[in-house]
Parts: structure tokens; sequence; C-alpha cells
């Protein structure tokens, strides 16, 4: 079996359902774009399907969590050791405290924020900031704009930028048609009479 489908399997017996769907599209945006920045594959593959192996402790310090039991997963498989120390850098470095050097690092950083952009990522988000109270009910939207703008602000390779640019369209749009939905909490029924107008 090759490492790159142990580690596959590994991600599938510890975690739930939803991370590992996360980081299966994790990998496989990462691998694209390592093609595309000349990055080292194997490197970014492993890091991507390990990179939210934490979340077997939780979603706090899940980075840091992940590090030592992506390294003792990759020890068990007598793996490199250079490499697996690349590799556990991708992990530390894909949250919020450390900021991201090498290529392979920024690839990992930039595939997981290009994962919560568009359709997926907004519903996939929304999830995750009420499943682990991220923020109060009553906050999330605002909370959840900042954390996507912040996702397409931060990214470091220029094949992510060009692909998130594809996807900021769909999100203004979303989120203005969302803001007009809201407004009906608040009796604004213009909402309604610009459909009829329009209709």
């Amino acid at each position: 079996m090759s490492i790159i489908q142990a580690a596959e399997d590994f991600v599938k017996e510890k975690l739930d359902k939803e991370v590992v769907e996360h980081t299966l599209r994790v990998r496989n945006i990462a691998v694209k774009l390592a093609e595309e920045e000349g990055a080292d594959k194997e490197i970014v593959e492993l890091g991507a399907l390990l990179h939210d192996i934490g979340y077997i402790k939780g979603f706090k310090n899940h980075d840091a969590n992940g590090a030592p039991i992506a390294r003792e997963f990759l020890n068990k498989q007598n793996y490199d050791l250079t490499k697996t120390g690349r590799i556990i850098n991708c992990i530390l470095r894909h949250g919020k405290s450390l900021k991201p050097e090498a290529i392979e690092e920024q690839i990992i950083w930039d595939a997981d924020c290009l994962d919560r952009l568009g359709a997926l990522g907004i519903i996939r988000m929304t999830k995750v900031q009420l499943k682990y109270n991220l923020c109060k009910p009553e906050e999330s939207i605002p909370h959840l704009k900042t954390i996507l703008e912040n996702s397409f602000n931060n990214l470091h390779t220029k094949t992510a930028k060009q692909f998130a640019r594809q996807l900021v369209p769909f999100q203004k749009k979303f989120f203005k048609e969302l803001d007009k939905q809201l407004d009906i909490i608040n009796n604004d029924f213009d909402f309604f009479y610009k459909i009829i107008k329009e209709a």
C-alpha cells in the first residue's frame, strides 16, 4: 500500500464524514496547486491529507494537536524523517499561529482557504462556526463574511489567487441576496416588490 493510500485510509478511519470530505477536497486542490506552482507533490498531498488530523482532539488548536498525531502515523509507516518534518510544518502552518513559509506550506494554506470559498465553503463554514461555537448564532453571518474575506485576502500563491477571483462574484451575489432576504425580518418588503416588478 502506498503512503498516500495509507494516509487517506487513516484519515477516513479517524475523522468524521464532514472533515473527511473537506480533507479530500483540500487534497485535490492542493495537488493541482502543486502542479502549477512547481512544489513537491508528495509533500503537498500528504500534508493536505493530514492537515486536519488534529480534529481527533477537537477543533481548537487542531493544527498544533495534529502535528504529533501525523508524526506518529508517518513514523509507523517508516516514512523519511526529513519529509516527515516538512509535512509537520505544513500542518503546523495551516492555522493562525504560524505563517506558512515554504511553497508546500503556502499551498496547504491556500487549498484550505479555497475550500472555504464558493457554495460548498459557505455551507461548510456556517456549520463549522455553529458546531464549534466560534460565534453567537446572531453573529454568524457577519462572522462568516469576515472568514471568507480573510480567506481570499490571505492567499499566497498566484494560482490560488487566480482561482479565488473566479469565486468572488458568486460570494458577492450570495450575500447580497441573503441581505435582501434578511431585510424581511426588519419588515423591509421592498424585496418582494422588486421581485414582482421584475417578473
